[in-house]
């Protein structure tokens, strides 16, 4: 009797072909508060076109459920967020930004073999501590090569390297300093730590005594426009400003058209944005139908990005009949070969996306035109030029 009772239940399971949907559980580790809140909203906001393109891909059989947790841009509270998402089952983890607040959070995860993969840490050493269950979409690299090269092609003498002491961004100043020295330029090196405001004097020590041909600046957005508005303040004799993080994107234009104009950036698009693969198409399309008013922003394709990585992990285990558990999710992540709206994405043994490449950007007007790699210019260089 129980024999046929279980045979029933198969035989409705299986009806018409399908079998029953599954929700996977995951884990958010996002800062939507504090000092990063601008950019974990904006991961937020790619995470949730994930979630999209999970159900398109799984043809609505399964579903993927979010528990999101602010992690207030601060290390223990996002250790505190990873203790809390393991402890209430998800499947994996991702987000996270900043490399000084990843690093612990992923530690946690590791130690509680629970997959975490960050779509907002950029610094390689994370992926040299031997840690099995942490994946990184983001290399510094894949920063640093882009603004070498660049500057590199403007043929100049002297760089001033205005920079922060956060993990992350002093990586990235150091590899800068290496090649831009390597390539024999003379690198003038000024470290602020992440907590100023006041950019007024180092600007002045610029202007006054490196008289630099380039003002190259590493540290995040809000460091930046400070940089930026001190610079046009003591305007110093400069052929060219370079920025890295979230300079030459859509909200710089908007929100502070006087301090950007002439300004490069990292920018993996350009404004109006253009997505020519088939999933930048996806994930342009997507993000017309969930926000119809909000600019397309490269730090939303790195929440995309980041949680495709697991999401196809999920779909890979399902495919073949697999259990979803961290280990199974581990085991597939750690094989990833997928192209996204970033480009590749391929983890050597340490974790790391070795493929990741950032473009150049450069605010004209109200656009923004990349202009490096030349096979993916969009448009000529203005140089010299400045902001003022």
């Amino acid at each position: 009797m129980s024999s046929l009772l279980a045979l029933g239940a198969v035989a409705l399971c299986l009806q018409g072909g399908t079998v029953s949907a599954e929700e996977f559980t995951i884990g958010v580790d996002l800062p939507l508060t504090g000092h990063f809140a601008k950019q974990g909203i904006g991961q937020q906001r790619g995470i949730n076109i994930a979630v999209e393109a999970f159900k398109e891909a799984s043809g609505g059989k399964d579903s993927i459920k979010l528990i999101t947790i602010d992690n207030e841009s601060q290390p223990a509270k996002s250790v505190a967020a990873v203790e809390k998402l393991a402890s209430q089952g998800v499947v994996a983890i991702t987000g996270g930004y900043g490399s000084n607040v990843v690093g612990p959070a992923s530690e946690a995860a590791n130690k509680l073999q629970v997959p975490y993969v960050s779509s907002g840490a950029i610094a390689n050493s994370l992926t040299k501590r031997g840690l099995k269950y942490y994946f990184q979409i983001l290399n510094t690299d894949g920063y640093s090569k882009p603004v070498i090269e660049l500057i590199r092609s403007l043929k100049v003498k002297t760089v001033s390297l205005v920079y922060s002491t956060a993990e992350s961004t002093s990586q990235l100043a150091k590899d800068a300093q290496k090649g831009l020295s390597d390539a024999g330029m003379k690198v003038f090196m000024h470290e602020y730590e992440p907590s100023t405001t006041n950019f007024t004097p180092i600007v002045n020590k610029v202007r006054l005594q490196d008289k630099p041909d380039i003002l190259l600046m590493v540290g995040y957005q809000n460091e930046e426009i400070g940089i930026l508005r001190a610079t046009k303040l003591l305007k110093p004799k400069l052929k060219a400003v370079v920025g890295t993080y979230e300079v030459a994107v859509p909200e710089m234009v908007t929100e502070n058209p006087d301090l950007v104009q002439n300004v490069f950036g990292l920018s993996l698009l350009s404004f109006p944005a253009e997505f020519p693969t088939p999933d930048g198409k996806k994930f342009a399309a997507i993000h017309r139908t969930l926000y119809p008013k909000q600019d397309f922003g490269y730090i939303e394709e790195y929440g995309y990005a980041g949680a495709k990585v697991v999401f196809d992990a999920i779909l890979k285990a399902t495919a073949n009949g697999q259990k979803v558990t961290h280990d199974s999710l581990r085991d597939i992540i750690a094989k990833t070969d997928m192209d996204t709206v970033l480009g590749k994405i391929r983890f050597d043994a340490g974790g790391l996306n070795t493929e990741y490449m950032q473009h150049i950007g450069q605010i004209q007007g109200k656009k923004v035109v990349i202009v490096w790699p030349d096979d993916q210019a969009t448009g000529k260089m203005v140089y010299p030029g400045l902001p003022w």
